[in-house]
This record gives structure tokens, C-alpha cells and sequence, in this order.
């Protein structure tokens, strides 16, 4: 669902089945609400790329699902966008898989080569390296992930 204030989108509210195929909508409606606001190309790809991220994080590792058929009882994933006053934009990820807080998970050791590194992590540490702000909380049994970002300098 997208809420719009007269000709502005003011907010984007999303349900997304925790599927890949998902991730297109979702694409779509990032797309939307920074064309609307006319932002550049460069801070819409940063914002699509750590949305895909993280969504596909949920899926894969959070849900586990790599089979259309296992998507049975798996509750969605709720995303919603929003300004917070004319400079930053919030982007809150609820979803019901097993706990993980991405924020306290360690940072990888790019000094050392990629056949040296631990599998895993990368993009964890871009979603903190291109956001300004990323906060994790359990609540009710469900992950909530809040990322923020001062649009100001990006646009």
C-alpha cells in the first residue's frame, strides 16, 4: 500500500510473502518514492541495494526458504518508508524469523584476501556503511530493523 498526500507519496507501507520474487514490488516501490521526490539516480540505487540486501537476508537465511512450496505459514514481511521532517528518510523491516540483531554483528576483516575471510557478512557491513543510523529490537517474538538516512547530503 502507498499513502499519498496530494500529489506526494508520504509514506509506503508493504506486506511482501517472503519470497524472491517479492523483491521486484518492492523494487517498484522504492523506485516510486524517490522519483516522486526527485532524488538522484546514485542515492535511489544505494537505497535499492540495501533494501535488496537486507530483504534477501530475511528470506534466505532468516526464513530459509529456497522452495515456492515452503512458503506455507510463513507470516510476511512488513516494510514500511517514511520521511521523518524534509531530511530523513526511515525504512523499518518487521519480520517473524528467528532473532538476529544486525547490528551487533561484527564487521568483516577487509585487510584480509577473500579466500582468507569468513563466508558471510558483506552485506551487513554495507547497509551500515551506506545508512547513517540502523537500531534492532525484538519485539513480540518478531525482528524490527529501523535504517536512517540523512538525505540531505545524498541528494
Amino acid at each position: 500500500m502507498v499513502r499519498r498526500r496530494g500529489s506526494a507519496l508520504e509514506r509506503v507501507l508493504l506486506s511482501l510473502a517472503p519470497t524472491l520474487a517479492e523483491w521486484q514490488r518492492f523494487k517498484q516501490a522504492i523506485d516510486d518514492f524517490c522519483r516522486n521526490r526527485q532524488w538522484n539516480e546514485p542515492l535511489m540505487l544505494d537505497l535499492q541495494l540495501v533494501c535488496e540486501e537486507w530483504f534477501l537476508n530475511i528470506v534466505k537465511h532468516g526464513y530459509r526458504v529456497d522452495r515456492p512450496d515452503a512458503l506455507a505459514g510463513y507470516p510476511p514481511i512488513e516494510v514500511a518508508m517514511w520521511m521523518e521532517g524534509q531530511d530523513e528518510l526511515n525504512i523499518r523491516f518487521v519480520d517473524a524469523a528467528p532473532p538476529f540483531d544486525p547490528v551487533a554483528y561484527e564487521a568483516p576483516n577487509l585487510a584480509l584476501s577473500a579466500e582468507e575471510r569468513q563466508i558471510g557478512g558483506l552485506g551487513i557491513y554495507l547497509i551500515k556503511q551506506k545508512m547513517d543510523n540502523c537500531e534492532y529490537r525484538r519485539i513480540d517474538g518478531r525482528n524490527e530493523l529501523i535504517l536512517r538516512k540523512n538525505i540531505t547530503q545524498a541528494i
